[in-house]
């Protein structure tokens, strides 16, 4: 985020599996504070967990999907 605005870079490669999610998130809730939203749907792993909790630290607004009814449930259980 800058200036409010979503600005798309180059992504950082690590060695490690993207972050993209839980990046975007965190900067999110950093710009907006408790006008922040996040939803988290089906997925493997657990990217956006850390961004989903900041969100929810600066009073934003925060949905999972149900793990029941997720087609990979480990994201939503992880956020």
């Amino acid at each position: 985020m800058a200036d409010g605005h979503l600005r798309v870079t180059r992504a950082e490669r690590q060695g490690r599996p993207p972050v993209a999610i839980g990046r975007f998130f965190r900067s999110l809730a950093d710009a907006h504070g408790a006008r922040a939203m996040s939803i988290i749907l089906s997925g493997t792993g657990s990217d956006g967990t850390v961004g989903i909790g900041r969100i929810k630290e600066c009073g934003g607004i925060t949905l999972a999907q149900t793990p029941d009814d997720a087609e990979y449930p480990e994201m939503p259980e992880s956020a």
